[in-house]
């Protein structure tokens, strides 16, 4: 926590395991499923960027699924 950053409010770093990242990512998930949705109602002008944005931080989100806590 070298630039005292907290991304996960409530989650202590020395606790941090494989569950309680299982249990982060499954609620990152669902909010990327609602994003889905908002992404389908912007103007057709703006949704092509958004939605390569929300594909390259779902892949993240994959990627981070596969490494250990």
């Amino acid at each position: 926590m070298k630039l005292g950053r907290v991304y996960f409010p409530g989650v202590k770093l020395e606790n941090f395991d494989d569950d309680i990242k299982s249990e982060l990512l499954n609620e990152i998930d669902i909010e990327f499923d609602l994003a889905l949705d908002g992404i389908r109602k912007l103007p057709k002008c703006a949704r092509q960027g958004v939605f390569i944005a929300y594909k390259y931080y779902r892949a993240l989100a994959n990627k981070v699924r596969r490494m250990p806590a």
